[in-house]
Parts: structure tokens; C-alpha cells; sequence
């Protein structure tokens, strides 16, 4: 499994007991300029679609934009 696939999955179980609070520390690490862009869309997507806080650390400038 891809380093972008295992983060999805993180994040999908995360969200399966409905928090309203999703911490995130370092999501895009070691993860390529491909899979740190669909990691962004769908924090993104999540944070609009459900009442959701996302709180993340990261040091990637752009993945810090989203």
C-alpha cells in the first residue's frame, strides 16, 4: 500500500467513531508531491462536507496552506 493510500485509511479510521476533532501531526510526511496534493483535497473536502475541527502540525508550507 502506498504511503498516500496508509494516510487515507488513517484518517478514514479515525473519522469511523464520528469525532468533532481530527488531529493530525505531520500528515504529508514522507508521502510524494502527488499523494501530499490528494491528502490536502480531501482534509479540505472533510473539514467542509463535515462539522468538523482539523487541528495539524506540519512543516510543509504548502500542505499547511490548505
Amino acid at each position: 500500500m502506498s504511503g498516500g493510500r496508509l494516510q487515507r485509511v488513517m484518517i478514514v479510521r479515525a473519522l469511523v467513531r464520528e469525532p468533532s476533532i481530527l488531529l493530525l501531526d505531520e500528515p504529508a510526511t514522507y508521502l510524494d508531491a502527488s499523494s501530499r496534493g490528494s491528502l490536502g483535497q480531501l482534509i479540505d473536502q472533510l473539514r467542509k462536507k463535515w462539522p468538523l475541527t482539523v487541528l495539524m502540525t506540519s512543516h510543509d508550507s504548502d500542505c499547511a496552506a490548505v
